[in-house]
């Protein structure tokens, strides 16, 4: 599961390193009237994170320290997903050039965030593969086994 996770991130990493090469709106407004006139952004849809999807019911027995980077990751995805469809939107087009910009700006810099997660995601796969540890610990599990204890570190009182 690790393997096949970190080479969807892996592959999502390549398209967020366009964000950082993306013309801003605020450097097209600093340039001629008419490049800021003509100057529509392009937001490409993201892709479906199949092989997540296929896994997130098993996420439990990944790796404790693998989960956090992993489900943060991917909760940045769809937030950008989410960003990018009202970027395409009939309400961000009716918007003013400022406010337009600024979304635009947001959307650059949610993507750039979104590469930083993914290489915190991989080097967290990499190191568990590289110690050979495939799943949690019994006593490292993020979800307890019985409903009768806390999961540790979750601020709840264990019971006895």
């Amino acid at each position: 599961m690790q393997t096949a996770l970190r080479a969807e991130i892996r592959s999502h990493r390549h398209r967020l390193r366009l964000f950082d090469e993306a013309t801003r709106f605020d450097e097209v407004e600093h340039g001629p009237d008419n490049r800021r006139a003509e100057f529509t952004p392009f937001v490409p849809r993201e892709v479906n994170s199949f092989v997540f999807e296929a896994i997130v019911k098993d996420i439990p027995i990944l790796p404790t320290e693998v989960i956090d980077p992993v489900i943060v990751y991917y909760r940045q995805v769809q937030a950008l997903a989410q960003f990018a469809e009202d970027l395409r939107g009939d309400r961000f087009a009716t918007l003013e050039w400022s406010r337009k910009a600024a979304m635009h700006a947001d959307y650059i810099a949610m993507g750039k965030y979104a590469g930083a997660l993914a290489d915190a995601a991989m080097d967290a796969i990499d190191a568990t593969l590289a110690r050979g540890v495939f799943s949690s610990s019994a006593e490292g599990r993020s979800v307890p086994k019985s409903g009768s204890a806390a999961a540790p570190g979750s601020g709840g009182d264990l019971k006895p």
